[in-house]
């Protein structure tokens, strides 16, 4: 998986970045996501 760091400039480049996480740590067993909703509103 390549990362490309550019800014967020938009609502969809926002959920992009907060989901980010969640593909890549899905086969972590060991992480816990945070509330998508509290990284959204902040």
């Amino acid at each position: 998986m390549a990362v490309e760091i550019r800014e967020v400039k938009s609502r969809r480049d926002l959920r992009k970045f907060v989901r980010f996480p969640l593909k890549l740590y899905r086969n972590n067993p060991y992480w816990v996501p945070a509330l998508i909703k509290d990284d959204l509103n902040s």
